[in-house]
């Protein structure tokens, strides 16, 4: 049931403002849109019209499943601001691995531990987000397996001490991390 029209004047408006001040990516959240994502999906519409279909455009309701506006809304903003950077690079090494005879799709870690297309990973960026810390757990898990070592203890470094998952057997599960006085972390 729609209460309102959507103003596609003020997203038209808006489409403008985004392309006159050169904004890389446009995040869309609307109050009830995890229950009725059609005005949502029209902004879309209107935004390729006016910005193009390269352009970043991230909407709440795909971004986050969530009923809650503050986590789809900002989930949609995380993904719009990180969508230029993440499409740039994948499109950069997707060309470069071409250039070298790689044959095959590229694929990308999600923070899940699954992996996704780098085209699918280009259009919902904020699957990606921690996927390196994923990707080390995933990593031990594996080792763990191989060299038949189920109590296997796994610290992934590469990463900031704040998202280092910390773990031992075959089965990872999420441990507290260590805090420090002296690392404010």
């Amino acid at each position: 049931m729609e209460l309102r029209a959507l103003d596609e004047a003020a997203v038209r408006a808006a489409a403008r403002r985004a392309k006159e001040e050169g904004f890389g990516a446009v995040a869309v959240g609307y109050l009830f849109s995890y229950k009725n994502p059609a005005h949502e999906l029209r902004t879309r519409e209107i935004l390729r019209e006016e910005l193009g279909e390269d352009f970043t455009i991230s909407l709440s309701h795909e971004a986050a499943k969530e009923w809650r506006e503050y986590e789809r809304t900002s989930s949609a903003a995380i993904e719009a601001y990180t969508g230029p950077v993440v499409r740039r690079y994948l499109s950069r090494l997707e060309a470069s691995l071409e250039e070298q005879g790689l044959t095959v799709p590229l694929h990308v870690m999600q923070s899940s531990g699954g992996i996704l297309s780098a085209e699918s990973a280009q259009r919902r960026p904020l699957q990606t987000l921690l996927s390196g810390p994923v990707g080390g757990t995933m990593g031990g898990a594996e080792l763990a397996k191989a060299l038949g070592r189920p109590n296997l203890i796994c610290v992934d470094m590469g990463a900031p001490p704040s998202t280092s998952p910390w773990w031992w057997t075959a089965s990872p599960s999420c441990l507290p991390r260590p805090r420090s006085k002296a690392c404010r972390c």
